[in-house]
């Protein structure tokens, strides 16, 4: 059994289950925590009882477990074995809380569930057939093992129909096959996925995902657009995630064409009348910075742009309540009911659910019918049945919107670094938003939470202002230090520079972004250095300038200079 088949397999379940540093509760109400690692499980006769292996198992992972928490699994397993107990459900909550200082890593969490990667690998052996299992490509084999860490009992029924299908090299029946045990099961997505695995690779007109692939680098990748991707994939969602291993149809426009010039293209002569009048003249557009331009850092944050968001309350939270539908609206409730962490934004979700039951009921006290179902909606309000795509405030689809914001910031992060360009981002969202989102941890770290309040901020307030509030956090990010004149004037061409109408590799003919910052430190600067002298407003950033932009900076502090700064701007 290879190594690289147990990290294979541990990559595809972390994709499906994702991974978390502690306790919860799955979708059944089990304990779990890593990729899906449950010290409960049901036994023989259908009795619930600790995993007796669950202390090896841990040890396995560096995590010496106490008495306390050894009785916290068998009071897990009383609550499943008795739910109608009267103290069932405080005997778990009170598990629950006894694990609650338990936390592992990525490490520790692959550790943990290493014994039974080992025996999910070993039953699709055993299931499929040693031989037949050794002859397959890691990537189906890791399909098979996946389904069987997923259930045992459903790989051993299936097994015997997969394995005709992989000796007759039938890959789309073997697809089928996993395909439909998970809709049995009540997993499709997971199921799909492992199908997708099994099915041959050199499909023509089709192109399979890799690791780090989304919709708009494959598109960028074979020449079309991301419309026309989407529209050759209409079962993608609308979000338009896609994993590693997916197959997607390719545009015709996409397929190789014929290139020998010398071949006409129609036998009919060619037209000598003028181009109508009526046909529109092509439209200059604006210059995008292609894919193949950017940066390991710039393509890696494109690609973390076109990605679905970590959590499915987030998926809505990105829309103003108003947009929500009744379904969204509980989805969001069960999702912040399973994370517990972190509170800031739990809160925060809370309160969005809050927004939504007012506008939707009104706010004088809400009540509920015999059926349990709210009553008649506040009067002129509308209900929203089906679920709508994300928009930008001026009607705009928020993926197109990121798409274009992302390639005009794209080359910043190639040249200030990821982890540089997110901290400066982080610091701009937090400016932007003020109190109105939780409160970003500028750590350069470009996470779920990061990734939500950047797309939920340009959903709110548009790419401009989050276009102003990242040249903000990445002023606040170079006056952390004393600066030079020729840094200083550098980096706020650079940084100012494209805000006020200058292009790339080139200034603008009158320097405004110099004269702004000139202004906005004779407006700021006397409210933090008393003995302050005003600027020369000549749109030259030299010595003096540089010397009282470190001045404010050192008086005041970053975060004041750039807050004050942004204020005086309108950009906050």
């Amino acid at each position: 059994m290879s190594e690289q088949l147990r990290d294979k397999l541990y990559g595809a379940l972390r994709t499906h289950e994702d991974h978390e540093k502690k306790f919860y509760p799955d979708i059944h109400k089990n304990a779990t925590i890593g990729i899906g690692y449950t010290p409960v499980v049901k036994g023989q006769g259908g009795t619930w009882q600790v995993r007796p292996e669950a202390v090896a198992d841990f040890k396995a992972a560096g995590v010496t477990l106490s008495d306390k928490h050894k009785r916290a699994f068998e009071e897990l397993a009383y609550a499943k074995n008795n739910p109608a107990a009267k103290d069932a459900k405080a005997r778990q909550d009170s598990a629950m809380k006894n694990l609650a200082d338990i936390s592992i890593n990525d490490d520790q969490g692959k550790a943990l569930s290493g014994r039974l990667i080992d025996e999910s690998i070993r039953h699709a052996e055993k299931t499929i057939g040693k031989e037949r299992f050794d002859k397959l490509e890691d990537k189906r084999k890791t399909a098979l093992a996946g389904a069987a860490y997923q259930s045992p009992a459903n790989m051993s029924k299936i097994g015997p129909e997969l394995g005709k299908a992989i000796d007759a090299k039938d890959w789309t029946k073997a697809a089928s096959v996993l395909e439909e045990s998970g809709k049995r099961l009540g997993d499709q997505a997971r199921y799909k996925s492992y199908g997708t695995e099994m099915r041959d690779p050199a499909t023509p007109g089709k192109v399979q995902a890799q690791t780090g692939d989304s919709l708009w680098s494959l598109a960028k990748q074979h020449g079309v657009s991301l419309d026309e991707l989407r529209a050759a994939n209409p079962n993608l969602g609308k979000n338009g995630a896609i994993r590693a291993g997916d197959y997607l149809n390719l545009p015709k426009a996409a397929e190789p064409q014929p290139q020998n010039p010398q071949e006409p293209v129609s036998s009919e002569a060619p037209s000598t009348e003028p181009p109508s009048s009526e046909e529109p003249a092509p439209q200059p557009q604006e210059p995008q910075q292609k894919q193949s331009e950017l940066g390991d850092d710039g393509r890696a944050f494109m690609d973390r742009l076109s990605q679905p968001l970590a959590r499915p309350a987030l998926e809505v939270a990105v829309k103003a309540p108003t947009q929500w539908t009744e379904e969204e609206a509980k989805s969001v409730i069960d999702d912040y009911g399973r994370y517990p962490q972190p509170e800031a934004m739990n809160n925060w979700l809370r309160e969005r659910t809050m927004d939504f039951y007012q506008h939707r009921y009104g706010k004088s006290t809400w009540q509920r019918g015999l059926d349990g179902r709210m009553v008649e909606a506040k009067p002129g309000i509308t209900p929203i049945v089906e679920p709508q795509p994300a928009k930008a405030p001026d009607g705009r689809p928020l993926l197109k919107m990121l798409e274009q914001l992302g390639g005009k910031l794209a080359p910043a992060f190639d040249a200030d670094g990821m982890s540089n360009a997110t901290r400066s981002m982080q610091r701009g969202l937090n400016l932007v938003n003020g109190d109105r989102m939780p409160k970003l941890k500028e750590d350069g770290d470009w996470g779920p939470i990061t990734d939500f309040s950047f797309k939920k901020s340009v959903a709110a307030h548009g790419p401009a202002r989050i276009d102003e509030g990242f040249a903000l956090g990445r002023l606040q990010t170079i006056a952390e230090k004393p600066q030079q004149p020729q840094d200083l004037a550098k980096k706020t061409q650079d940084i100012l520079g494209p805000l006020y109408g200058s292009h790339q590799g080139g200034r603008e003919p009158e320097p405004l972004h110099a004269y702004a910052l000139q202004m906005g430190l004779n407006e700021i600067g006397p409210k933090h250095v008393a003995d302050w002298q005003s600027l020369k407003l000549d749109g030259d950033i030299g010595p003096k300038t540089s010397s009282a932009f470190n001045q404010v900076a050192e008086t005041a502090g970053p975060m004041s200079l750039v807050r004050d700064f942004g204020n005086w701007l309108g950009w906050m």
